[in-house]
């Protein structure tokens, strides 16, 4: 895309975003929510088995133009880098 700001993606475009790329070796989510914001697009929420586990999903994620949040330690919280008021509502009822 070019010109003018990015539209929040939907959340079906942001799990085939994020899928396994920069990753190593695949890691499942143990479960997983959309999240859908009143015009402001969607945030995909996973938990993991683990810390590392969501580290890394999260440090593999956190690229133009996603940005990934962890939220006590197993739970990833992504969505498109211009909808920071979602992403801080999503994290704030998490409990981050």
């Amino acid at each position: 895309m070019t010109g003018g700001p990015r539209a929040a993606w939907p959340a079906s475009r942001i799990l085939e975003e994020i899928g396994t790329r920069n990753l190593d070796k695949p890691i499942e989510a143990d479960a997983g929510a959309v999240v859908t914001g009143s015009g402001a697009g969607d945030a995909v929420v996973q938990q993991f088995a683990s810390a590392s586990d969501a580290e890394e999903v999260a440090k593999a994620n956190d690229v133009a133009p996603l940005q990934a949040e962890i939220v006590d330690g197993t739970i990833v919280v992504l969505a498109t880098k211009d909808n920071d008021d979602l992403l801080n509502e999503i994290t704030s009822a998490i409990g981050g």
